[in-house]
């Protein structure tokens, strides 16, 4: 079996943390989703936990190799959100596939990270039909 994260290819630690375990934690706890102001449309991936909770949390950022934690009362929030980086989550759902409901949102939401990496303008319409029918799974 394949075990891969940013972290452990650019030679850094990865947090501990294995590939089936990252997946296994995002079925239960983490998001595909996006936000939006104005016209445009800001995708993420995030994870909220208690604030106790915090070292694991960072163990997901050291595996990923990126994103921010934030903290908000008796909670800690893990998100990447940075287009560049986007990539690299999807690239770990590729290879370590969710298996519960969440998989059909995954699949949305890499539809629309795929399209703004894809072009300098992505297609706003399709963009907005993907965001639409990934709320509709909220």
């Amino acid at each position: 079996m394949e075990t891969f994260s940013r972290g452990t290819l650019a030679g850094e630690p990865d947090g501990g943390l294995a590939p089936e375990y990252v997946t296994g934690l995002v079925e239960g706890a983490g998001s595909f989703t996006f936000s939006r102001s104005s016209k445009q449309l800001t995708l993420y991936f995030a994870l909220k936990l208690p604030i106790e909770d915090r070292p694991l949390l960072e163990g997901l950022q050291a595996f990923f190799g990126v994103g921010r934690i934030y903290e908000n009362g008796s909670s800690a929030y893990y998100r990447v959100t940075r287009h560049q980086d986007l990539p690299i989550v999807v690239r770990h759902f590729e290879r370590v596939p969710l298996r519960s409901r969440k998989a059909a949102a995954f699949d949305l939401w890499k539809q629309m990270v795929d399209a703004k990496q894809s072009f300098r303008r992505p297609d706003r319409e399709q963009l907005e039909q993907l965001a639409r029918q990934l709320s509709s799974r909220r």
